[in-house]
C-alpha cells in the first residue's frame, strides 16, 4: 500500500504557523494593489514583508525581491525595527533555499539587533525562525532551546497569539524527531489557548498536528477526527491550501480504516479545491493520489481514469516532476491490475525521467565522480536505483555475497509464485525441497555473516585508535559508519618521531572486496612512513601507488583508493598533505576553503604525476575536515536526491562553531534522517580536528 506519510503534513504546517505569525492570511492581490496606494515608507514595508511571507515557497524569486525591498527602505529611512523584520525574513528565505551559511548569518545579526534594541516581541519572533532552521537540519535539541526561548518571551508579553505559534511548533518538532508523547502535549496545549482567541487558522494548526501524532502512532480514528475538524476552521478562513491537505490526508486515515466511501469522498474534494485553485501540478498530483485511492476500493475503472488523467495534465504543462510522480504511481496501479506490460512501460517511462531529471540537476561533484568511474560506477548507481524503483514494498535483495545457488532458488521461488501452474502434489513436493533449500541458505549465511565479522574484528584492529588519535589531537571528531560489516572507507593515524600523520581513504568498493583494498593499502602505509622511514605525505602515497601497481595491476586491475594523508608536526607546528581526488575542507574565520588536490586516485590511472606536497599555513581555531564520498552521495530527503558536496561543506561551516563532539551527533542524526528508509549508498568515513 502506497499512503500519503503523515510526517509530510509537519512541513505544511510549518508553513502556515509562517503565514500566520506574520498576519499573511489576507488576499494577495490585495496585498499588492494596496502597496500601490500606500504612500507611507513604514506601512509599505510592512505591506512588502507580508506579500514577501505569501510568496515563500510559491515564488521565491518573488518573496526575495519583496524582503530585499523591505530591509533597502527601512535601512534607508533608519526604521530599526522593520529593518530587524526584513534580515530576519530575509534569513528563513536563505533557509528554505538551503543556503544554511547565509541563513545563519543573517538570524545572528537580526537576534543581536532585536537584543540591542531590546525588543523583545521580534527577539521571540527571531528565535522562533532560527529555530526552524535548526529543525530543518535536524539538530533538535537547539531548535528546542530557542523555540523555548520565544515562548517564555512572548508569555511575559501575554502574547497570546504568538504563544500559541510557538506551542505548536513545540509540537511539530517533537513529533518530527518521533517523541509523540511530548508532541501531542504541547498540541493540546497550543489548541486549547486558541480556543480563547477567535482565530480560525490558529485554532487548525494544532489540530492538524494532533491528526500527524495520532496517524504515526496508528490511531487512525483520532487521526480521522482531528483532520475533520482542521478542516472545519480552515474552511471558515478560506484557506483553500490546508484545506485541500486535510481532505488528502483524511483519505488516507479512511484507508487506513477501510472506509473506501469516506476516502474516495475526501479524495474527490480534494480533486475539486485543486482544479479551482489553478495549481495544474498539484491537480496531476491529486489525481494520481486518487487513482491510489480506487485500487484501495477496488474500483479498477476508475483508477486508470484518474491515473491517465493526471498523466495527461502533468504533460499538458510539461512538469517533470508531476510527469515522474505520474509514471511512478502508474506503474503501481497498472502493476496492481496484473497489467504488467504496461506497468512496466510505466516503470521505464519513469527510470528514464528519473535519470533525465538527475542528469540535469547533477553537480560539478557528480561530474567529477563520473569521469572517476567512467560508466562503470554510474552504472551500479543506476542499477541501485532501479531496484528500489521497481517495487518500494520489497525489502532489497541482501548481500550480494550470497551464492549463485542461493540466487536460483530465490528465482524459483518467486517464479513459482507469480504464474501458480503447477499441482498440489507439485507444490508440497516443492515444499519440502524448498526447506531443504532454505535450511542449507540459512546455514550457508550464517557461515558467511560469522566470517565476515570476524574480518570486521580484524579491519576495527587495523583502524586508528581514537585514543592515539585523541592524544594527538585534543579537539576532534570520527563519524565512521561502514554500508555493511566491513568497509572500503578507512581511517589511519601512525606517529614517527614529532610527527602525527592522519589519512581518511575510500578504497575501490566497499563491503569484503572494499574491506581487502583497506588491509592492503593500510598495510602499505604503515611500510611507507614505519619501515621505509618516508616522511612527506605526497612521497607516501607515491610509495602507496608503486606498491598497488606492482601487487594488483599486473593483471590489468586498477584498484587503488582516494585518499588525503596530513602531517602535523609537533615541533615545528608545521601541517603539509597530499591529496588524491578528495580535497581537505578548510574553515577559518567563518570561511569554508577547499584546499587543493590531485585529480588522480592512489593506483593506476591515466595520470601518472608524483603527488604534490601542501602545506597549510595554520591558525588557531582553524578546522580542518577529511572525507569521503559516502555521505555526500546519500540518496534521501522528501525527493530521494543525493546529498550533495555543496549542501555537505554549508553544513560543516553552520556547525563549526559548535564543539567537536555535538557535530559529530549532529552529522550522524543528519545522515540517519535523510537516509530515512532508503539503503545507505556507500561507506561514511568524515573527520574533523581543530587546531
Amino acid at each position: 500500500m502506497r499512503f500519503t506519510k503523515f510526517k509530510k503534513l509537519v512541513f505544511f504546517l510549518i508553513l502556515l504557523i509562517l503565514s500566520i505569525k506574520q498576519g499573511t492570511s489576507g488576499n494577495l492581490d490585495s496585498l499588492i494593489k494596496k502597496v500601490s496606494t500606500t504612500n507611507n515608507d513604514k506601512d509599505k514595508v510592512a505591506l512588502y514583508i507580508k506579500i514577501g511571507r505569501a510568496y515563500l515557497n510559491n515564488d521565491m524569486p518573488k518573496a526575495f525581491d519583496y524582503f530585499d525591498k523591505a530591509k533597502k527602505i527601512s535601512q534607508k529611512n533608519n526604521y530599526s525595527a522593520q529593518y530587524i523584520s526584513s534580515i530576519n525574513n530575509l534569513a528563513v528565505y536563505y533557509r528554505l533555499i538551503d543556503d544554511y551559511t547565509e541563513s545563519k548569518k543573517l538570524f545572528r545579526n537580526a537576534l543581536e539587533l532585536a537584543d540591542k534594541e531590546a525588543n523583545k516581541s521580534l527577539l521571540a519572533t527571531v528565535y522562533e525562525d532560527y529555530a526552524n532552521m535548526y529543525k530543518h537540519i535536524g539538530v533538535y535539541d537547539t531548535a528546542l532551546i530557542m523555540l523555548r526561548k520565544a515562548l517564555d518571551i512572548n508569555e511575559q508579553l501575554k502574547d497570546t497569539k504568538s504563544t500559541i505559534t510557538c506551542l505548536t511548533n513545540l509540537g511539530s518538532i517533537y513529533s518530527e524527531s518521533e517523541d509523540y508523547t511530548n508532541a501531542e502535549i504541547y498540541y493540546k496545549k497550543s489548541y486549547a489557548l486558541s480556543k480563547t482567541i477567535n482565530d480560525p487558522e490558529l485554532t487548525g494548526a494544532p489540530l492538524i498536528g494532533l491528526g500527524i501524532v495520532f496517524g504515526s502512532k496508528g490511531e487512525f480514528e483520532k487521526a480521522r477526527d482531528n483532520f475533520n475538524e482542521a478542516f472545519t476552521y480552515f474552511k471558515k478562513s478560506n484557506d483553500v491550501n490546508m484545506m485541500a491537505t486535510c481532505l488528502s490526508n483524511l483519505s488516507t486515515a479512511n484507508l487506513f480504516l477501510k472506509d473506501y466511501k469516506k476516502a474516495i469522498d475526501a479524495g474527490l474534494q480534494t480533486i475539486e479545491l485543486k482544479a479551482n485553485s489553478g495549481n495544474k501540478k498539484d491537480l496531476s498530483t491529486s489525481y494520481c493520489n486518487m487513482a491510489e485511492i480506487y485500487i484501495q476500493a477496488g474500483e479498477v475503472k476508475k483508477a486508470t481514469d484518474c491515473i491517465e488523467k493526471g498523466l495527461s495534465i502533468a504533460k499538458e504543462i510539461d512538469n517533470k516532476d508531476a510527469l515522474k510522480f505520474a509514471y511512478e504511481v502508474g506503474s503501481y496501479v497498472y502493476s496492481e491490475l496484473k497489467d504488467y506490460e504496461k506497468a512496466l512501460d510505466y516503470k521505464t517511462k519513469y527510470i528514464t525521467l528519473f535519470k533525465k531529471i538527475y542528469s540535469e540537476q547533477k553537480s560539478k561533484q557528480i561530474q567529477e565522480l563520473e569521469a572517476k568511474y567512467q560508466n562503470q560506477n554510474k552504472q551500479k548507481e543506476i542499477e541501485v536505483q532501479e531496484v528500489k524503483l521497481k517495487n518500494q514494498d520489497i525489502v532489497i535483495l541482501q548481500q550480494k555475497r550470497i551464492n549463485i545457488s542461493i540466487i536460483i532458488s530465490l528465482i524459483i521461488i518467486s517464479t513459482l509464485a507469480v504464474f501458480a501452474v503447477i499441482n498440489y502434489r507439485q507444490k508440497k513436493k516443492s515444499n519440502v525441497i524448498l526447506s531443504l533449500q532454505n535450511t542449507i541458505i540459512e546455514e550457508k549465511q550464517k557461515e558467511i555473516i560469522d566470517s565476515i565479522n570476524y574480518a570486521r574484528r580484524i579491519q576495527a584492529t587495523l583502524l586508528a585508535n581514537e585514543d592515539f588519535v585523541n592524544k594527538n589531537i585534543r579537539e576532534n571528531f570520527i563519524l565512521f559508519k561502514p554500508k555493511d560489516i566491513v568497509s572500503g572507507d578507512f581511517y589511519w593515524a601512525a606517529k614517527k618521531d614529532n610527527r602525527f600523520y592522519l589519512a581518511v581513504c575510500d578504497c575501490t568498493g566497499h563491503g569484503v572486496p572494499g574491506a581487502f583494498m583497506s588491509l592492503l593499502n593500510i598495510s602499505f602505509l604503515n611500510e611507507a612512513i614505519i619501515e621505509k622511514n618516508i616522511l612527506e605525505p605526497n612521497k607516501v602515497l607515491d610509495h602507496v601507488r608503486k606498491r598497488l601497481i606492482e601487487n594488483l595491476s599486473q593483471q590489468g586491475g586498477q584498484d587503488g583508493m582516494d585518499a588525503i594523508l596530513i602531517c602535523i608536526d609537533k615541533k615545528s607546528n608545521i601541517i603539509t598533505y597530499a591529496a588524491a581526488n578528495n580535497e581537505p575542507i578548510l574553515i577559518r574565520d567563518n570561511k569554508l576553503i577547499e584546499l587543493p588536490k590531485d585529480k588522480m586516485p592512489v593506483g593506476k590511472g591515466e595520470k601518472k604525476d608524483n603527488f604534490t606536497l601542501h602545506t597549510i599555513d595554520q591558525q588557531k581555531g582553524d578546522s580542518i575536515y577529511l572525507y569521503t564520498d559516502g555521505l555526500a552521495d546519500q540518496f534521501g530527503g522528501p525527493e530521494g536526491k543525493k546529498f550533495k558536496y555543496k549542501k555537505l561543506n554549508e553544513l560543516l561551516l553552520f556547525l563549526s562553531h559548535e564543539n567537536m563532539e555535538k557535530q559529530k551527533e549532529s552529522l550522524d542524526t543528519i545522515f540517519i534522517n535523510w537516509k530515512g528508509n532508503l539503503e545507505q549508498v556507500d561507506d561514511v568515513c568524515l573527520i574533523g580536528i581543530k587546531l
